[in-house]
């Protein structure tokens, strides 16, 4: 491909991994029938202190996913060394992926340049809303909007099972027993201040952006909002679910590994060793009412709840790679879940009270 017109380097990788992660769940529905939604997949898993494996793929009852290297033939039989029996090195290089995005998209990809990939993240778009909404439905702002909120594959879920109307997908109402979660980089000022090339920061901003939503969507859950350096996401709406309390916590559990990985290669970026590193989280169960923001649209929702004020209030009480429960989320925990975690002295919570905690270190 031509590179000349390549776009900056860092916002390419994180596109790429994401692209990736697609390209690997259709796959696995369209060549081994594996519903998207069985098909997990993580980025930023930890392996070791400060090591982190860009993406994992767990296809239903298949074994792993393959490794995907650049093409060097010493370099592939050297990790074929290090790989779990069953397991083989897969090449991906720059024609194989513009092949298997024209088979899976329909978008012929031509270049690296910004204005062709930005033309094949509406490609992507239109694939996934295809399967959402159905393949006859064009592309709206209501069907981007969910699509933002929520992963495609429970949209399709939720058509199939009788909401056929979009508007209908996530009406105004008040929600029970809904697991709010609440992430924030951990001295974020700090590493803005010693960071003097705003390239890094627009690139560490936005693979936490990438990489936290598509946590939140893959476990099950809905990416509410992003407010500066936080993001805010629910399980249990628009349907719940028995499972929603574990769900939470797992994605809790990765949005902290994800965190780590992005201070890490911050750090790597700039001169100052920073105070702190990776991200606090906080978790609660509550009610909560979502709303329309304007008359008559479901483009535009919100969301109130005491339970994303104790969620703030929480994660001041969370330290780096740490995430703190409220008890109402603890005591819903199964038992295993529960035995990790310990119990804080009563949090004194503004505008709501002393507040009873724990607390899950990293």
């Amino acid at each position: 491909m031509d590179g000349s017109a390549t776009p900056d380097v860092r916002e390419l990788r994180i596109f790429l991994e994401s692209l990736i992660c697609d390209l690997c769940r259709l796959r696995h529905a369209s060549e081994d029938g594996i519903p998207p939604g069985s098909t997990q997949i993580h980025q930023e898993v930890r392996l070791s202190p400060g090591v982190f494996a860009d993406i994992r793929v767990m296809p239903g009852e298949l074994p792993p996913d393959r490794a995907l290297v650049a093409g060097d033939p010493p370099l592939e039989r050297e990790l074929a060394g290090l790989l779990a029996p069953g397991l083989r090195v897969e090449t991906w290089d720059e024609a194989h992926l513009a092949g298997l995005i024209r088979d899976t998209f329909g978008f012929d990809l031509q270049c690296l340049s910004e204005a062709q990939l930005l033309d094949l993240r509406q490609a992507i778009d239109r694939a996934k809303a295809a399967h959402a909404f159905g393949a006859s439905v064009a592309l709206d702002p209501l069907h981007s909007t969910l699509l933002w909120h929520f992963a495609y594959w429970r949209l399709a879920e939720r058509r199939e099972a009788g909401c056929v109307d979009p508007r209908d997908f996530l009406p105004p109402l008040r929600y029970s027993k809904v697991v709010v979660v609440m992430a924030d980089l951990c001295a974020y000022s700090s590493y803005v201040r010693d960071t003097h090339d705003d390239r890094v920061i627009r690139e560490s901003l936005t693979a936490f952006a990438s990489k936290t939503r598509y946590r939140f969507i893959n476990d099950g859950g809905m990416l509410y909002q992003f407010v500066g350096d936080s993001v805010v996401g629910f399980f249990g709406i628009p349907t719940s679910s028995a499972h929603d309390v574990s769900r939470a916590l797992a994605c809790a559990r990765g949005l902290v590994d994800i965190g780590a990985a992005i201070a890490e290669q911050w750090q790597r970026q700039i001169d100052q060793a920073q105070p702190a590193a990776g991200v606090h989280v906080a978790m609660a169960l509550g009610e909560v009412q979502v709303l329309s923001l304007r008359p008559f649209s479901r483009t535009h929702m919100g969301a109130v709840a005491d339970a994303m004020n104790l969620c703030a209030r929480l994660n001041a009480v969370s330290g780096p790679g740490e995430i703190v429960a409220s008890n109402l989320l603890y005591q819903a925990l199964p038992d295993a879940e529960r035995r990790a975690f310990t119990e804080l002295d009563p949090v004194e919570a503004k505008n709501i009270g002393r507040v009873k905690a724990w607390r899950l270190a990293s």
